[in-house]
This record gives structure tokens, C-alpha cells and sequence, in this order.
């Protein structure tokens, strides 16, 4: 706030801070949060109480294997996020994905994307015996090309379905493909992503 000259620093150390100091102090809140505004990042899709035996890739998981940042508390939710960080940890011991060595216990390697491609398969499935047309398996270098019909919120994050005249296909959604809900779309899967146009021309981006 002295930097605002919102208040004073005396000569004896003391501070000189005004009648209409408490109005001061709220207009100055005021302009720190206009200057740095909170910023809400989405952790999962799915209760915390949900992810300790889910199927798919969650939240827990890359906390596990050290992909999110430790920031929290040892109380309060901070504690709960232990608790199932623990129960997370067995069920994954169980699963075969990981084991207990020397005290510490170890995950298999490429565990984000067996737990993912387990959780896409069960969707799959279920998609098929609803609809009735069969699941095709896309990888890089692939071009994808049918009607985008929705998002789907897996355990794993959020994916886009993707249906042709007898097939259908689950890949990583992006904001962008909402623009072209019920439309044909064509993708082409890179390293970096897929990138998306609606029909021929007009391209949404990756």
C-alpha cells in the first residue's frame, strides 16, 4: 500500500495512515484482484470420493507419479486428498500396476495411458452395445473424418465421439470441436494433436 502512496512510513518507524484508512485498504484490494485475478484450474471432472478405485487415468494418479504439484494442506481437504491417495495407491498395487519394493512402492511404466486405454475400451463397449456400431482405434498419423455428436467426462479427462456411417472413434476433446456439434468434421492426428477442420475449408484449429 506505501507503494500506492496509500499510506506513509514515519521518520520514528510508525505508520501514518489516515482517517479513511479502512476505505483506502478495500480500494486497494480492489485493485489487486483487478491486476491479478483468481484463476479456477479444473483437478478432476469427478468427486474426490469417486477416484480412489476409478477406472481411467484420474487426478490421483498423476499426483502419484509426481505430474501435479504438491500444494496442499495436511488438514482439511489436504487430508482427505491423503486418505485417497493411499486407497488409490492399494487399489492400483491390486490392478498390477504397481508394487511394493523396498519400502516404496513402484509404478509400471506408461501407467497414465494403460489406466486411460482401459477406461476408453469399457466406454467403447458400452457405446457399442448401445448404438450398435463398432469402435475403431485411431493412432498418430491417422485422419479422422465423421460427424462430431458430443463430449464425453471419463475418469481420464474429456473425449470427443466421433461417429461415421457404421464406426465411431473416442479421441481427446477440445473446446473447439463445440463449434461443430452434429457436423462433419475431419481431423488429422500429429504429435502435437489433432488438428480439426469442419467440412473441406474452414479449419477450428488443434
Amino acid at each position: 500500500m506505501r507503494r500506492e502512496g496509500m499510506v506513509s512510513r514515519l521518520a520514528d518507524g510508525s505508520w501514518g495512515v489516515g482517517k479513511d484508512f479502512l476505505d483506502r485498504a478495500l480500494r486497494y484490494e480492489e485493485l489487486q484482484r483487478s491486476r491479478n485475478p483468481v484463476r479456477v484450474a479444473v483437478l478432476s471432472w469427478q468427486r474426490l470420493e469417486d477416484l480412489p478405485q476409478a477406472l481411467g487415468a484420474t487426478w490421483l494418479d498423476r499426483k502419484l507419479i509426481g505430474k501435479e504439484p504438491d500444494e496442499l494442506a495436511s488438514i482439511g481437504f489436504g487430508a482427505e486428498v491423503e486418505t485417497a491417495l493411499r486407497t488409490r495407491r492399494q487399489w492400483l498395487i491390486e490392478q498390477g500396476l504397481a508394487r511394493e519394493e523396498g519400502g516404496q512402492v513402484r509404478f509400471v511404466r506408461n501407467m497414465l495411458e494403460t489406466l486411460e486405454a482401459r477406461e476408453l475400451a469399457r466406454t467403447a463397449v458400452d457405446i457399442s452395445a448401445r448404438t450398435g456400431l463398432e469402435h475403431v482405434d485411431v493412432k498418430a498419423g491417422d485422419k479422422i473424418d465423421g460427424v462430431y455428436r458430443r463430449m464425453l467426462t471419463l475418469n481420464s479427462g474429456r473425449f470427443a465421439l466421433i461417429e461415421r456411417s457404421h464406426e465411431f472413434v473416442l479421441v481427446p476433446w477440445r473446446p473447439v470441436l463445440e463449434r461443430a456439434r452434429g457436423q462433419l468434421v475431419t481431423g488429422q492426428i500429429g504429435g502435437e494433436g489433432i488438428s480439426w477442420s469442419i467440412g473441406i475449408k474452414r479449419g477450428i484449429g488443434r
